[in-house]
């Protein structure tokens, strides 16, 4: 009975260390996915700042328009609309 206890003690604390190597081994997998960016050029950081920037911006103006919505003819305010993300878009740029 002891032998068995003993047995069983050995498994689960190879089985433990057989989990800390796998665990050691994901970070590294992590370590270098993150050490192998992709570098960017100027033009496609600022590509991707202007994304951004306009994900950020769309929704105020989308918001701020539509106090006036219910006031302004339909074709009035889309073209609004249109013109104001014309605008956060050069601006973006």
């Amino acid at each position: 009975m002891i032998a068995a206890a003993a047995e069983a003690r050995a498994a689960e604390e190879l089985k433990a260390a057989d989990d800390a190597e796998a665990a050691a081994a994901a970070r590294e997998e992590r370590k270098k996915s993150k050490a192998t960016k992709k570098v960017e050029s100027p033009e496609e950081k600022q590509a991707n700042k202007d994304k951004r920037l306009a994900k950020l911006v769309r929704p105020i103006v989308v918001r701020s328009m539509s106090k006036y919505a219910k006031s302004l003819d339909h074709e009035v305010y889309l073209s609004l609309l249109i013109f104001s993300r014309r605008i956060s878009d050069h601006h973006c740029s």
